[in-house]
């Protein structure tokens, strides 16, 4: 497997594909989001803590990229 890990905290964390190059955001052990040059959410039925991930996620590509 081919990726790497780019942030981890506590309950999340951010991986990237090294083949496709797509950046994953895990919640709880779930994938919930990816990255490919637009933000794709995976699941419309997230919790109140999943839904503050993905902000921090849209965060983090928006400073970080």
């Amino acid at each position: 497997m081919n990726i790497d890990i780019l942030w981890s905290y506590k309950n999340n964390v951010l991986i990237k594909d090294l083949q496709t190059g797509y950046i994953w955001l895990y919640s709880y052990n779930k994938p919930i989001a990816y990255y490919d040059g637009k933000i794709h959410i995976c699941n419309d039925n997230l919790t109140q803590a999943s839904k503050f991930h993905v902000a921090e996620f849209k965060k983090f590509l928006k400073e970080g990229l």
